[in-house]
């Protein structure tokens, strides 16, 4: 078993992919860390991984040579209106 810590616009299915190998290990994972398969998970929340529990031991590789961190969740985020389109004008030109 190790610790992982989740990171920035990740969920289960990204963890799963990256540390396992294969989105098939989503169950494993959920049920090694007393979560549902659709649990929201955290920035930072620590998460058990059975590494005995690989199934394709070379997309672990693959990711961890490359340095490549899964992250695909969508994160809800409010984008202030700051940029030219969102203002108004009212000068007319002719």
């Amino acid at each position: 078993m190790k610790d992982y810590t989740v990171r920035y616009q990740q969920n289960l299915m990204d963890i799963a992919l990256q540390e396992l190998g294969s989105i098939e290990g989503v169950l494993t994972l959920a049920i090694d860390n007393n979560l549902s398969i659709t649990s929201e998970i955290t920035l930072g929340q620590i998460l058990k991984i059975d590494t005995t529990k690989i199934i394709n031991k070379k997309i672990v590789e693959y990711y961890q040579n490359n340095k490549i961190i899964v992250a695909t969740a969508q994160i809800n985020q409010v984008i202030p209106d700051t940029g030219a389109f969102s203002k108004s004008f009212s000068k007319s030109y002719k």
